[in-house]
């Protein structure tokens, strides 16, 4: 069997897909936060971003179709911070089961979302730029 890769950019389709990957990807990799929201907060971050118009994010496929890795970024990442704020009830409602199962990931999202630029000394989130 052939080990060649297939590449296209990704749809707002391939959110569930994006986020099962990222998922499972995600718990083993130290430190790693995101995945700890859960599916459905991923699957929701993945539509938000395709929505959004400023990210792009670039699928790789094995030839029988089974997605086997990805690259994201945004070329204004400003406006990818503001279509993630706009939506931030969507992303609580997302993770809401997970955040009251494990309340302590509450004071990871608080230190994430007071992250304003990257000379901040805990660099979670690029805010301006290309990302």
């Amino acid at each position: 069997m052939s080990k060649v890769l297939k590449f296209r950019i990704a749809c707002r389709n391939d959110a569930e897909e994006l986020s099962r990957l990222h998922y499972s990807s995600a718990s083993n990799q130290p430190g790693a936060f995101m995945h700890l929201l859960g599916i459905g907060f991923l699957r929701a971050y993945y539509e938000i971003l395709l929505d959004e118009g400023s990210s792009t994010i670039l699928c790789a496929y094995r030839n029988e179709g089974s997605l086997v890795g990805f690259a994201a970024g945004s070329i204004e990442a400003e406006s990818r911070l503001v279509a993630l704020k706009k939506h931030r009830l969507k992303l609580l409602i997302k993770s809401a089961k997970t955040l009251i199962l494990n309340p302590k990931l509450i004071k990871q999202i608080k230190l994430r979302q007071n992250t304003k630029t990257a000379s901040d000394s805990k660099i979670f989130v690029v805010g301006s730029g290309a990302h």
